[in-house]
């Protein structure tokens, strides 16, 4: 059986002044799809693998997500996280690796995709146990730590229902918008938490696609009594790969 590709590669270590951060008037909350799968082009590559439900980026995956981070370099990230997939993980190491200031990253379970037969594998039974017990290859390679933020490191349970996994997404989006104060995150997750980027601001909004690599963007802006405002969606014209209506 085919191995799980190698994610890990060495980092930079030299990061943006956290003092930039403090002294933000304005913090942003970025949520990514992550690149194309290599099933979409290769549906056979699921039965030459064991683990058919995290397959990797492929090559025009991997094209994307450089091509994302040349779009998002004016936003000035501090802090990458990250679903524990595979093709998140790429996603988020070529972000890592192109992005100027050489933001941080860390893992949150809660961005992972949804945890059901339909979303992970079609027809192939998914490994035994829960979420939590399962091998993940990739996180051991890539060596990235978890994030220490309130509730960002829960397993959700599976089989989980798509209204489950909705509610998973919205509270997830809602720790990393009061966990990480004055940084601007990048999320890089699954297809519905696009979706729910977006329901979680505009209630009645109806989210139609969310394109590889397609992103969101969240703000709020610091008063002069240095208090942080209500979080707000980004201009629309800013976004890239979503459409959505009201």
């Amino acid at each position: 059986m085919e191995s799980s590709p190698s994610v890990s590669e060495d980092s930079q270590t030299v990061r943006r002044d956290p003092q930039v951060a403090a002294e933000r008037p304005q913090q942003v909350l970025i949520t990514m799809r992550h690149g194309q799968r290599l099933d979409d082009i290769e549906p056979d590559w699921r039965v030459t693998t064991d683990r058919p439900w995290d397959p990797p980026l492929s090559p025009e995956g991997l094209r994307q997500a450089r091509a994302a981070a040349e779009v998002l370099q004016k936003y000035e990230v501090d802090q990458l996280v990250s679903s524990p997939f595979v093709r998140c993980l790429q996603t988020t190491k070529e972000l890592e690796r192109d992005l100027h200031g050489c933001p941080a990253a860390e893992i949150a379970f809660p961005f992972c995709e949804v945890l059901g037969r339909q979303f992970l594998t079609g027809k192939a039974d998914l490994p035994s146990g829960h979420p939590s017990e399962w091998e993940w290859p990739g996180l051991d390679e890539i060596g990235w730590p978890v994030s220490s933020v309130h509730g960002l490191a829960e397993w959700p349970d599976c089989p989980e229902s798509i209204e489950e996994a909705h509610r998973r997404y919205a509270a997830a989006l809602h720790a990393v918008a009061n966990g990480y104060e004055g940084k601007n995150v990048l999320i890089v997750t699954h297809g519905e938490a696009i979706g729910r980027s977006i329901n979680w601001l505009q209630p009645h909004a109806i989210v139609y696609q969310a394109a590889h690599c397609g992103f969101t963007i969240a703000c709020r802006q610091k008063g002069e009594d240095g208090q942080w405002g209500e979080w707000q969606l980004g201009d629309p014209e800013d976004m890239q790969g979503v459409l959505w209506t009201i």
